[in-house]
């Protein structure tokens, strides 16, 4: 067995059996052991061609066991056929019944964004990606059901407000590809969007146009902030959280709040006052 890719196929523990199960079945597809695990190669009759079976039906269970942890493998210690083992494995791990079903809906549907902002263990939205990918994986492993529909919903919805703008246009653009016949939601595309997105943003660029600057030999793109516009009233350069129409109190706090700040602190400064909806220009 080549040791280049051993690496990628985790241990089998007690919360990651859905992983491990399709990483450990590509494993030994490629050491050409998977259709005795999956019985589509039977045990032949003939006594010189079952010492091929037997030795392979060997390496299937000695590949399976050292992709367990120990807690995992006391439970089948005793097992030497890897059609038995591989079951065995499944009914003790596998995630059935609709107890395991609603801790998965649960985590699903309260996937964040944010909780993986600021981790120093990759980026955010590739750990946010990588746990949603994970709870379809395992429900789908359950015997669940998800439409693109829910999948689509979940990603938008635990992306935050940051992302207000990306959000209305996405769905924007689902109804209008629905208007047009194409009912069905691009799951893949969506994620796809989103990795573009999360790299504009970082960058600090605006994707289609980094204007890139040429300095000698070197290429270097001007960062620049990404542009933001309100739902609400449709101006650029602030969010809907912060839309004085929306919310007028804040254009309040905004223009008079330096100079309050100064006559209760008796400050000699010359503050020109901004004018609003409720006074002249005036010189204090």
């Amino acid at each position: 067995m080549s040791t280049s890719y051993n690496h990628l196929v985790p241990k089998l523990g007690s919360n990651n059996y859905a992983t491990w199960k399709t990483k450990m079945e590509m494993l030994l597809i490629r050491e050409g052991l998977w259709s005795i695990v999956c019985k589509r190669r039977e045990r032949p009759a003939a006594a010189a061609a079952r010492v091929q079976w037997d030795d392979d039906a060997e390496r299937a269970t000695a590949t399976i066991f050292l992709y367990l942890e120990e807690r995992a493998e006391r439970h089948v210690q005793n097992v030497r056929n890897p059609i038995e083992l591989w079951g065995k494995l499944a009914n003790i791990y596998e995630r059935k019944g609709f107890s395991a079903r609603f801790y998965l809906w649960q985590k699903l549907f309260t996937l964040k964004l944010a909780d993986y902002i600021g981790n120093r263990d990759g980026n955010a939205m590739d750990n946010y990606l990588d746990a949603y990918r994970t709870y379809c994986q395992e429900l789908r492993s359950s015997g669940a059901e998800i439409s693109n529909e829910i999948e689509a919903s979940v990603l938008l919805n635990g992306l935050g407000e940051e992302y207000e703008n990306f959000i209305v246009a996405t769905t924007q653009s689902f109804r209008q590809h629905a208007e047009d016949g194409n009912a069905e939601i691009d799951v893949e595309r969506l994620i796809s969007q989103l990795c573009d997105e999360s790299r504009r943003r970082t960058a600090g660029t605006e994707i289609g146009n980094p204007d890139i600057q040429t300095n000698g030999n070197a290429m270097v793109a001007s960062r620049k902030r990404p542009r933001v516009m309100c739902v609400h009233c449709g101006k650029n350069g602030h969010l809907r959280s912060d839309c004085w129409v929306l919310h007028p109190e804040k254009r309040r706090s905004r223009r008079h709040g330096t100079a309050e700040a100064n006559l209760a602190t008796g400050s000699r400064t010359t503050i020109t006052h901004i004018p609003c909806q409720t006074c002249s220009p005036t010189a204090l």
